[in-house]
Parts: C-alpha cells; structure tokens; sequence
C-alpha cells in the first residue's frame, strides 16, 4: 500500500512539473484586421525662390493602398498631419496637395492616371504629390515628401542695350512678360500629350493670367535696365518644336514684349525641355536689336547655359541673354 501510494504522488508532482508556467503569458497575436493609427504628414518645403509662395501647403489629401493596389483609407484636410485607420500590412501611402478632393473609388494605378488641371493653381498654392512605402505593424507616423507638378520660369533684369544709333533715342517700354505654349493639363504620375493648351504660338490674357501672364509700362533708359523679378508657373512640355504657322504641340517661351517708338517687338526666349519642380531661371535678357514680328518665333541667342540642380526647386540659370 505505502509503494502505491508513493508512485502515485510522484505521478502528480511529474503531470504538475510539465504545466507550470515559467515567465510572462505571451501577447496574444493581433487579428489581421484590427485597426492601427496612421499618422501622416508632408515636410516642410523649402524653396530658393526669393518671391512667391510656391512652398505652401494649404490642404492635401492622403491614400493608403494595399500591396494590391486596392484604396483602403484616407483623408483630406488642412492640418498639418491626418491620421487613418488601417489594417497590418505593405502599404503604398499617397499624398496630393493643393488640388481639389477626389471624391471617387480609386486605385493607385487610376490615382496616378488622374488629369489635374492647371487652372487650379495658384502662386501660392501649387501641387505636389508623394508616395511612400511602408509595412505597417502598429500604431504608426509616416511623412511622406512631395515635390511641385508643375515648373517655374522666372526672368531678372531686363537691360536696354540697343547698338544701333538709329534705336538708341527711342523710347523702349517693356509692356509684358507672359509664356506662350503652355501645357494646360497633365496625370499626378507623369506628364502626356495634353489637349488643353494655353496661350497657343501668342498672348490670351484671359487664360490663367495669375500663372503665366504679367502686365506693366515700364520704361529703360538707354544704357540702363530694369530689375523686372518676375516669376510664371507651367506644367512640363517636352514637345518638338514647329516651323508652321498653323497651331501644333511647340516648346514653352517665355516672351518679353516691348514698343520701341511706336513700334512692338518680341523678344522670346524658348526652353527647351520643361521638367516638373525645376526652377528656369533666366537672370538676365540683353537687348542690342530689334526683335521678332511675332511672339512665337526662335531668336538665336548667345551665351545661353543652363545648369540643373536636382533639389528642391531644382534650379536652371539662364545667364544674360544677348539678343
């Protein structure tokens, strides 16, 4: 009897020494679908622009999509940061700026194939847009970087250096400065053949006036200049140039209109290659002749280099520009 009763309080202690439980209870695991805290916000963005205030962000609207590119979440608003509510996971985290709400089902392929429109810029509210992606186990804060859709051309100082003795006495007015050839819509992801254009091969001040077109009388003495400063925003445009006089897809200019006398010439200055959040910064236009008949046209220019800075506003000077 004493045997049996021994070797069964030996079999407890054994079954009691496998079910105890050393150390902490081990979190549970999270259902997949519980709900974290996104928090989202855009950087501050600095620019080297001396006017304007084409760093603003007014309001922006955040997308969070799946790895399958499904929408899941968003927001839209001023504050500085949004937060959503989303579930575990890859996700791609999209931000638009500045632009109006996009109210339909989207995903993130037909997000970045969504046409904006030039006219709802302002100078001191551009849009950008940014993504980031992200693999999301908790609560979380994300900042996602932007940078400007559209480009910016400024011009300096514009000088009367008029060689001709015949021209020297006249009077020379600058009464505008304004680009032609302007791209008026693109997708947020990349730019494409447009079918709205503003300011076709001339001036229509009625088109986005506050963007592309500044007026004044202005008058330089011989031998003087003028410190103009003005700046113009555009979307991209990568299109060849046209010799004909009927309208077709051209390069973006930016023109410099003056009388001389009773006369007006045009003084146009093309680039080239528009490129999205680049700065075109022509410091200088030097005027020795009579210009062009028409806003339109290509004048051979001398000393005319750009340089690129990818940052920021990715800055492209121009130097004086002799014409």
């Amino acid at each position: 009897m004493n045997r049996k009763l021994f070797m069964a309080i030996a079999a407890v202690l054994t079954v009691g020494a496998c079910t105890q439980k050393i150390g902490p209870e081990p979190a549970p695991v999270a259902d997949s679908s519980e709900l974290f805290n996104l928090e989202v916000s855009v950087p501050l963005v600095k620019t080297k622009a001396t006017t304007g205030n084409d760093a603003t962000v007014n309001q922006y609207q955040v997308f969070v999509f799946r790895d399958n590119g499904t929408l899941e979440a968003g927001s839209y608003g001023t504050d500085a940061s949004q937060t959503v509510k989303v579930t575990r996971g890859a996700k791609t985290v999209a931000v638009l700026t500045n632009s109006a709400k996009i109210s339909q089902t989207v995903t993130f392929e037909t997000l970045k194939d969504y046409v904006l429109q030039l006219s709802e810029n302002t100078t001191s509210s551009v849009q950008m847009f940014g993504t980031q992606t992200i693999n999301l186990t908790g609560n979380a804060d994300v900042t996602v970087e932007v940078t400007r859709l559209l480009s910016k051309i400024s011009i300096g100082t514009i000088e009367n250096a008029i060689e001709l003795d015949q021209y020297k006495d006249l009077t020379l007015t600058v009464k505008g400065i304004y680009l032609i050839n302007v791209v008026g819509e693109r997708k947020i992801d990349n730019a494409y053949a447009s079918a709205v254009w503003y300011n076709k091969m001339k001036l229509y001040n009625t088109e986005c006036p506050a963007l592309l077109y500044d007026s004044m009388s202005q008058t330089i003495a011989n031998g003087s200049s003028y410190s103009a400063n003005r700046f113009f925003y555009c979307y991209p445009n990568n299109s060849d140039d046209s010799t004909a006089d009927t309208w077709s897809p051209r390069k973006t200019r930016l023109v410099v209109e003056v009388t001389l006398g009773t006369e007006t010439w045009y003084y146009p200055v093309t680039i080239n290659q528009v490129v999205a959040n680049t700065h075109y910064q022509i410091t200088g236009l030097k005027i020795t002749r009579i210009g062009a008949k028409t806003p339109d046209e290509t004048i051979d220019i001398d000393a005319a280099t750009f340089t690129i800075t990818v940052k920021d506003w990715t800055l492209s000077p121009i130097d004086t520009v002799t014409i």
